[in-house]
């Protein structure tokens, strides 16, 4: 049922000179336009660093566990199969938490989803420090990955949601390179920690910046505008709007108003998709929504498997074939920088080429790339290799999660869409371990290892091909207004 605003728009379309411009400002349309032409400043920069620094913090906990790993078959603490369950148990964790970021992101906001989210790991941290033996720190890993697997996902698919089409890619890409300077540094904290007071200070040392982030969400995050549209709070949306509008003019900087032609093309949206409209969770696999949904969760799969094959297994992998700990972690941490180089070019190249194409040309290299470093026995060509195989991955994994990620969904659905997605793609990570750690029984262990992961991503480029939309440059209800109508035609029948 259309509302009173939306009734008095549909009322005045014939007559653009007597339109009330409040009125429009406080539609689904006039929220989604207004920040659209939104100047680029203070408040997207101040946003990037409360997402980026939720993603940075989620990324270091779970990047030390390879090396935490590594220490632990080291001293006898763990066998192979245990630091498989760890690993499993932690995907398992990731798995609820999508689900759980979903429902939390989409029902109450994306704020109070992000401070609940970040709040579980934070604990669960805390306690891991104090496990007494592996089988409890299996289950504590468990109870991060809750939290692990909320945040990350939830960051990723609500900050497209404040920014114009033009910086979409390239900010989103920003949140990216800041959460993934982690895997170095969490390699690094593993190098000079562990050997010195061992592994339980590293989950204590994170804890507490986990919950200075929390601080600094809860006192400086906006709620989404989009969101607070979706659920027919246009007052409060408008009026959070107006306050950055405002403080941009206080600045100096011009915020423009909009022409008729923009005036227009809201209009006839609102026609199209008016009202308020509750997308259920079957809405993903309705007609116009199930390609997007299979390409972002195999796209997902993708990343998860290639990324934590490098990131847990690689330090492993170095042990096994009689490298010493000390010096598996430092020839980790060479490797690892190009995980944020990666994220860099991703951030600088992503609005320049399609996403679709994008992301099927990248696993295509990786798998190609991942092989070529797995036949290497020379130390610096291993570390070269691999270093160039960590850029990849990570501008592939940038590619999916914080651009793709967030722009086949509706604003309704976004977090759900986008919790499915990583769920779909956390089983990946369950599965895998188990047959990685079968692997190890093979003459070259690294070679059967990334012989699996390349015909399997090889696969995976092929159904993103087949699947996948573009988005490129798209406004957000561009993309997806097509879906809320399809599902709203629907349901009238």
């Amino acid at each position: 049922m259309a509302t009173e605003v939306e009734a008095r728009l549909e009322a005045r379309a014939d007559n653009l000179a007597a339109l009330d411009r409040e009125a429009l400002n406080k539609t689904t349309h006039g929220i989604a336009a207004r920040i659209d032409k939104m100047p680029v400043g203070k408040w997207q920069k101040k946003l990037m660093w409360l997402f980026g620094g939720a993603i940075f913090i989620d990324s270091l906990d779970n990047y030390v566990g390879g090396g935490i790993l590594a220490q632990l078959i080291s001293e006898g603490w763990s066998t192979i199969d245990l630091n498989a369950w760890f690993t499993s148990m932690t995907m398992f964790g990731y798995l609820i938490g999508s689900f759980l970021s979903g429902f939390l992101g989409d029902r109450f906001g994306r704020r109070k989803a992000l401070l609940i989210n970040i709040m579980i790991f934070t604990l669960a941290t805390v306690v891991a420090a104090f496990a007494p033996n592996m089988q409890f720190l299996i289950v504590t890993r468990f109870i991060m990955g809750i939290g692990l697997g909320a945040t990350m996902p939830g960051s990723y698919a609500a900050f497209p949601e404040y920014l114009r089409p033009e910086i979409r890619g390239k900010y989103s890409g920003y949140i990216g390179l800041i959460g993934n300077v982690s895997p170095p540094i969490g390699a690094l904290l593993t190098m000079l920690i562990i050997p010195v007071v061992g592994w339980r200070p590293i989950f204590i040392l994170i804890a507490v910046c986990a919950f200075i982030i929390w601080i600094l969400i809860f006192k400086l995050l906006d709620e989404s505008p989009r969101w607070l549209a979706s659920k027919g709070r246009y007052d409060e949306a408008d009026a959070a709007l107006t306050a950055v509008e405002e403080a941009y003019r206080k600045a100096g900087k011009v915020v423009p108003e909009l022409n008729d032609e923009q005036v227009q093309e809201i209009i006839e949206a609102e026609k199209e998709v008016s009202g308020v409209t509750e997308l259920p969770w079957r809405a993903l696999f309705s007609k116009k929504m199930i390609r997007r949904t299979i390409t972002v969760s195999v796209g997902l799969m993708a990343m998860n498997l290639v990324v934590q094959t490098i990131v847990n297994w690689t330090p492993t992998l170095f042990v096994m074939q009689g490298v010493s700990v000390g010096k598996s972690l430092y020839m980790t941490v060479i490797m690892l920088i190009g995980c944020p180089v990666g994220v860099l070019l991703e951030s600088l190249l992503v609005d320049k080429h399609p996403r679709k194409w994008g992301m099927v040309v990248l696993l295509i290299a990786i798998a190609i790339a991942g092989y070529i470093w797995s036949m290497q026995t020379d130390e610096m060509v291993i570390m070269v290799t691999g270093f160039v195989l960590c850029a990849l991955t990570y501008y592939y994994a940038l590619v999916t999660c914080s651009a793709y990620l967030g722009e086949v969904f509706p604003t309704q659905l976004r977090l759900r869409g986008g919790g499915f997605a990583n769920a779909m793609g956390r089983i990946a990570a369950i599965v895998s371990p188990s047959i990685i750690a079968g692997c190890f029984a093979a003459a070259n262990p690294a070679g059967a290892v990334y012989t699996f992961v390349g015909i399997t991503v090889f696969v995976m480029a092929l159904i993103i091909a087949i699947c996948g939309i573009e988005t490129r440059g798209q406004t957000l209800e561009k993309i997806n207004d097509e879906v809320i109508k399809d599902f709203q035609e629907h349901s009238k029948k």
